[in-house]
């Protein structure tokens, strides 16, 4: 056999890449399959829950059933659409490490502002917080995706005890996977509750 092979070197090739072609894609299906970070299928159940609650549910979709217009004050030319200048600040954005103490009168409202769409609602003696992303990345994975322009604002250790979570939809910008898990293991969060909008 090993003289066949070595006689016969395009054959090895060949074995070679059918076996590249067969694993990376299964790896890739199962990373896609198992990974936690992409979450899974909702269930019939849920669906049927869905179909109930929201007059925009429809044959397994959700849709937009009311009329819009995208409403622009200038016509952008294809040079801006396609152009990458001005799309990174040259240096590192500077934060403020946001102060939670101290009481707040129960008739004013107090909004820390986290970045993007992270943040922290302090009003009737209740934290809300929506879209907390507070990772070095915006990906389901740590070592790819798009990177923050400065270190992230905060800790969840560092966060008050959060009575309501609120995600606005399950982008990665806006639904950090081990934030959530971290604020879920928190003990001084175990009565907040997790609302997904669709």
């Amino acid at each position: 056999m090993r003289n066949f092979m070595k006689k016969h070197r395009w054959l090895k090739a060949i074995i070679i890449l059918l076996v590249i072609l067969v694993i990376l894609p299964l790896a890739a299906l199962l990373f896609l399959k198992l990974w936690p970070a992409f979450g899974g299928r909702a269930s019939a159940e849920d669906r049927k829950n869905y179909e109930d609650r929201a007059e925009n549910y429809r044959d397994g979709k959700f849709y937009n059933d009311g009329d819009f217009q995208i409403i622009r004050e200038t016509e952008q030319t294809d040079e801006y659409i396609m152009s990458g200048k001005g799309t990174k600040p040259e240096g590192e954005i500077p934060v403020a490490e946001p102060d939670f103490d101290g009481e707040l009168p129960e008739d004013e409202v107090r909004v820390t502002w986290f970045g993007h769409s992270s943040l922290l609602l302090q009003m009737h003696e209740m934290n809300i917080l929506i879209d907390p992303v507070f990772s070095e990345r915006s990906s389901p994975v740590s070592f790819a995706g798009n990177k923050r322009f400065s270190h992230p604002p905060v800790r969840v250790e560092d966060l008050p005890s959060i009575d309501l979570l609120i995600l606005s939809h399950d982008h990665y910008d806006h639904l950090d996977y081990n934030v959530i898990k971290e604020i879920d293991e928190k003990p001084a969060n175990k009565k907040s509750s997790v609302f997904l909008k669709k």
